[in-house]
């Protein structure tokens, strides 16, 4: 997946409107994240973020940093 839309997938999350909203709120709080770190941008629509690189390249990344940190 290198696109996905955040308020469907609240909505896959959820079983109703008041659950999807705080599932909402909470997606954007890391897609922001995720922004900041240079990992996802946005798309063309408003809730629809891109993954900047493969995510396998991306995985393989974080494990070696956590590798370095001795934290594995």
């Amino acid at each position: 997946v290198e696109c996905l839309n955040i308020k469907e997938v609240a909505n896959l999350l959820s079983q109703t409107q008041e659950q999807a909203k705080k599932i909402l709120r909470r997606l954007y709080s890391i897609v922001f994240v995720l922004e900041q770190l240079n990992i996802i941008e946005h798309g063309v629509s408003h809730s629809e973020y891109i993954l900047k690189e493969p995510l396998d390249l991306i995985i393989s990344s974080i494990f070696q940093e956590i590798f370095k940190m001795n934290l594995f």
